[in-house]
């Protein structure tokens, strides 16, 4: 009997537990909150605005300036809302009281911070000039702003919003880099650009054939920029026929990099009337592509050379 009614006891004990568990519960209040957003996109991708407590989401596009008036049942008296991408990388968030706004501006990805209260902005002064043979393209923050014709200047103050900062980069058509600068809040781009210059400095001569069987060649080799010869190298005398040859101490521009540059390997020898007779030769209408390299190869299926030099 006293094991009948402590059991009695502890299930008048649960009962009453679950009462007041029970009563608590009905005794939390939900309460109405109403806010207000305001969000600005100036990244250059759709972000989007979400409320952590119930899953809501609204999208925004890039440069779109979003309003929304919202009401919302709570039972801690905020909800928490934020802004993300579409990755699910969650740029800013806050918890919002009644009468609350919730006001904020997302900053493109290169910018300092990535939202901010407010809109600072400042103009980007841009001073071009092209002197170059081909159009080159004007990129701002890796975008591209201006198409700026051979023999052409360019004027041009963009607009800079939210960052201290912007990178200004000017291209050629195949996206090679001519010039880079990071220009910080109250500076100025001015830049000039002309063709690229190479000075030959070195040739390295490791495939050729005279195939001369009466003498030991004497090789020398021709620079041309569209027939017209800019530059020699002084003969080798007496080298093994098809040796590797290197010719040092050179200093001959090219000056016009969007023309064909040729090479020309000749024997030199005074027996023959012109004092010389050509072996093998190659060219390029494509020098431009060897921009910045200090060292490349051209070939043929009869000659190679190694070229060394520097650009400016």
């Amino acid at each position: 009997m006293k094991k009948f009614n402590q059991i009695v006891k502890y299930l008048l004990l649960v009962l009453a537990v679950g009462l007041t568990v029970t009563s608590c519960k009905e005794e939390e209040e939900t309460t109405t909150i109403n806010f207000h957003v305001d969000i600005t996109n100036l990244r250059d991708e759709t972000v989007y605005f979400f409320i952590e407590e119930d899953g809501t989401t609204q999208s925004i596009q890039s440069e779109k300036v979003f309003t929304w008036d919202l009401t919302k049942e709570t039972q801690t008296g905020y909800v928490t809302v934020g802004v993300k991408l579409a990755s699910g990388k969650i740029l800013d968030w806050e918890e919002v009281r009644n009468g609350e706004i919730y006001s904020v501006v997302v900053n493109k990805d290169n910018s300092d911070t990535n939202v901010s209260d407010e809109i600072e902005t400042w103009k980007l002064i841009v001073e071009l000039t092209n002197y170059s043979s081909n159009s080159v393209y004007l990129y701002i923050d890796g975008e591209q702003k201006k198409i700026i014709g051979s023999e052409q200047k360019l004027s041009y103050s963009p607009t800079i919003t939210n960052q201290t900062k912007a990178l200004v980069e000017i291209k050629n058509a195949e996206g090679v880099i001519l010039s880079s600068k990071t220009v910080k809040k109250g500076e100025s781009f001015v830049e000039t650009i002309n063709d690229p210059v190479f000075t030959i400095n070195k040739i390295v001569l490791t495939k050729w054939d005279t195939d001369n069987i009466f003498d030991t060649p004497d090789p020398w080799i021709k620079v041309s920029i569209n027939d017209i010869a800019v530059g020699r190298t002084n003969y080798l005398s007496d080298v093994n026929d098809g040796s590797l040859c290197t010719f040092s101490n050179l200093s001959i521009k090219i000056d016009q990099i969007y023309n064909t540059i040729a090479f020309d390997l000749y024997d030199y020898d005074t027996g023959y009337s012109s004092g010389s007779v050509y072996i093998s030769g190659l060219y390029s209408t494509k020098f431009d592509t060897y921009w910045k390299k200090n060292s490349f190869t051209m070939k043929t299926a009869n000659m190679e050379l190694i070229i060394y030099g520097t650009w400016e």
